[in-house]
């Protein structure tokens, strides 16, 4: 069944009232109407930005090619089951290229509530244009959600270094930071012993994470973690991480 979002600027909805009528406009409108050739009376899902599924039905259609309008029905709601009992987010290294959109839409399968792309020591790529990438990054994390069924979009920012969000991360009930050069704490026995309920972690880019950040974070008393025998790449230690949480936290349960 066909998912979009609400605006977090939309009216407030509460499962014990729904509004008579919802609409969709713009690029949502155009791909419901036109490239799914949606007709009336024809279900789809909306979604709140607190995590609220409304199934509705679609009354009417106009506006034409051009200015595409979807007048829909509620019929019924209920909160999201597609979301982690924990709240994680995600510092990244800034990536070369185009690892970005792998990274999110990974992250965003598996579970992640934010990613923050840090501008880390190591990183390859500089600080610039980031308005235009980060409108271009939580498109990508919107589509990513709506393929795999969240309730909730992801949030996506972009910090200039790891020092300007560290109080950020250190403010997550568990962070760590995933460094090759740990060889002895693994990430199961950090998850195992941790009952919080928001989760943090910093992956570094593809030159690792500098000496200078892992004396910050161990002045903050953040632990590094060692993902096993192999290095992995930045776009995969991101994706094995979140599985990990997500056997731990999610399907474990």
């Amino acid at each position: 069944m066909p998912r979009f979002f609400l605006p977090e600027t939309a009216p407030s909805v509460s499962l014990d009232h729904l509004p008579e009528r919802l609409a969709l406009e713009g690029e949502d409108a155009f791909h419901l109407s036109v490239s799914l050739r949606a007709r009336l009376g024809d279900e789809v899902t909306v979604c709140t930005s607190d995590g609220i599924e409304i199934l509705c039905k679609i009354e009417d259609i106009y506006g034409g090619k051009r200015a595409p309008v979807v007048v829909l029905v509620p019929v019924s709601a209920s909160e999201s089951c597609g979301e982690s009992p924990v709240e994680i987010t995600l510092f990244q290294g800034m990536p070369k290229g185009k690892k970005t959109d792998s990274i999110l839409q990974k992250a965003t399968e598996l579970g992640v509530s934010r990613v923050v792309f840090v501008y880390s020591d190591h990183a390859v790529p500089t600080f610039t244009g980031e308005e235009k990438k980060n409108t271009r990054y939580q498109k990508i994390a919107e589509e990513a959600a709506k393929q795999c069924g969240r309730g909730k979009l992801v949030r996506v920012s972009v910090a200039e270094d790891l020092d300007t969000v560290l109080d950020d991360f250190c403010s997550h009930d568990l962070a760590f930071a995933c460094y090759e050069k740990e060889g002895e704490r693994s990430l199961k026995s950090l998850l195992s012993c941790s009952e919080g309920k928001s989760i943090a972690f910093f992956i570094g880019p593809e030159g690792g994470i500098s000496g200078r950040e892992i004396a910050l974070l161990e002045e903050r008393g953040v632990p590094t973690v060692t993902l096993g025998k192999r290095i992995l790449r930045t776009e995969t230690a991101s994706a094995a991480v979140l599985s990990m949480i997500l056997y731990e936290k999610e399907l474990h349960s």
